[in-house]
């Protein structure tokens, strides 16, 4: 499954997102799961301009890459990979 916000920002707070396999969430401005659920049965990918996820939960069954440009916040949440993780942020 693909979420792409081409020209800004991608709002998935307090939903719930679930794909069976890969997850490929692209925000060129700020990519929000503040107290959202992000989950994948495979592989998840987020590029973002920033990363909001206080409170919320990116869960992989497979690895997550999160590649952010500017700044991640991820007080209270949690990033969590069945694979390997890789986070990097501005």
């Amino acid at each position: 499954m693909t979420l792409a916000a081409n020209g800004g920002d991608l709002n998935l707070s307090g939903a719930t997102t679930t794909a069976g396999s890969s997850l490929d969430a692209r925000a060129t401005g700020t990519l929000n799961n503040d107290n959202g659920a992000m989950s994948s049965g495979g592989a998840q990918t987020v590029t973002a301009g920033a990363l909001s996820n206080r409170a919320g939960q990116m869960v992989s069954g497979g690895a997550l890459t999160e590649n952010v440009t500017g700044a991640a916040n991820n007080s209270g949440g949690t990033m969590q990979a069945n694979g390997a993780l890789s986070a990097s942020s501005g």
